[in-house]
């Protein structure tokens, strides 16, 4: 199921190719690696293709002069796209723990993921764990490490989640069904919250790109770093992203909030899970990614 990385140089136009869990795109200026966590794998295959991949140590041979410049001063742009799936999000968990243990060999007890990718995608539970990767702590280094993710999980999933039990649970669950969301929401929102505090998408460590979609212009909204930079309306707090994108239809209720940038300008957005208009966010990046090429971000380019 986890066959392998594979690696394509493509100067024409991006492309991508499915390698079950592992992809691999050209850009037009450099080739182009796309990997990301699929949510469907058991645990004993994800802990299977760990163990008998041959070119996984390559790979972050490859990645460890990579760190921290931007895309032209390497020979590869790096995207890290995480899927959608609720609780399963332990499943990218192991991989990115095991992948970060690789680096901490490599480079030592300071390396992070974030370091080593030039844009890190996430859907729903995937865009949590993209902010949890990305977003800054005090000393301006990565909040988690990876492989504190699955403590997260394994810590919180039964507070937000909570089950009811007894003779009367299945009609209760029935009800609230029809009365709306099954859960309120209000922990994951504090936690969140918490977590994140004031902390806003352009303060990313590396570029990030987390789809939600807007139940009210029923269109796909895409928060990236990239649109931060020029777009202070859709600056938002890393918080509201994460509360958005993992806002499951009938799970858990929408996100109803307002911007404002400095000239006084206002931007409504009423969100839900990414996961409605793109589960796998890897296309989304792939697609940022090119419009920053053809409007010669610098970082893509060998004079930067």
């Amino acid at each position: 199921m986890w066959n392998h990385f594979r690696k394509l140089s493509n100067k024409r136009s991006p492309t991508a190719f499915d390698g079950r869990g592992l992809d691999a795109v050209g850009s037009p200026t450099s080739d182009l690696i796309v990997i990301w966590s699929s949510t469907q794998p058991s645990e004993s295959a994800v802990c299977s293709f760990l163990d008998h991949t041959t070119d996984l140590s390559e790979w972050l041979a490859r990645l460890k002069n990579l760190a921290n410049p931007p895309p032209c001063k390497g020979r590869l742009v790096t995207i890290l796209s995480i899927d959608g799936g609720g609780v399963r999000g332990i499943v990218p968990g192991i991989i990115l723990a095991f992948l970060e243990s690789k680096l901490l060999e490599l480079d030592g007890e300071d390396a992070r993921i974030a370091d080593y990718f030039d844009a890190v995608a996430g859907t729903s539970t995937g865009g949590l764990v993209t902010a949890m990767l990305t977003a800054p702590d005090k000393n301006n280094r990565p909040l988690f490490a990876a492989k504190d993710i699955n403590e997260f999980y394994l810590e919180n999933c039964p507070k937000i989640f909570p089950q009811k039990t007894g003779i009367f649970s299945s009609m209760f669950n029935l009800f609230t069904a029809v009365r709306g969301p099954k859960y309120n929401g209000k922990y994951p929102h504090k936690k969140i919250q918490e977590l994140l505090g004031e902390t806003r998408v352009h303060q990313a460590l590396t570029n990030i790109v987390i789809p939600t979609f807007d139940i009210k212009l029923l269109q796909p909204t895409i928060f990236s770093t990239f649109e931060a930079r020029h777009a202070p309306l859709k600056d938002l707090l890393l918080s509201d992203v994460c509360i958005s994108t993992s806002a499951a239809p009938t799970y858990l209720p929408a996100h109803y909030f307002e911007t404002k940038d400095a000239h006084g300008s206002k931007r409504s957005f009423n969100l839900v899970d990414g996961g409605v208009a793109a589960n796998n966010p890897t296309l989304a990046a792939m697609s940022l990614i090119t419009k920053e090429i053809h409007m010669k971000n610098k970082d893509f380019f060998s004079n930067c």
